[in-house]
């Protein structure tokens, strides 16, 4: 699947965590994800699955703020 997340601003080396909802996902999955932004520094942290959700955690590794739109790719296994 894919995700495009809002435009929000996010300090120098913060992190931000949303909950993804999905019903193929379980406590045991493995989950992969891939971000696709034009600007630098924005990592994946961690993937957290629970029955019927995951939560992702972004980190911007950048010397300045990030406020940009994000997609995600994401495969549950």
């Amino acid at each position: 699947g894919v995700i495009t997340t809002v435009s929000a601003a996010t300090a120098s080396f913060a992190s931000d965590s949303f909950t993804v909802t999905n019903s193929k996902c379980l406590t045991t999955s493995v989950i992969n994800v891939s971000v696709e932004t034009a600007s630098t520094g924005i990592v994946v942290c961690s993937v957290a699955p629970a029955n019927g959700s995951f939560v992702v955690t972004l980190k911007n590794a950048s010397l300045t703020s990030f406020n940009a739109v994000i997609k995600i790719h994401f495969i549950i296994v």
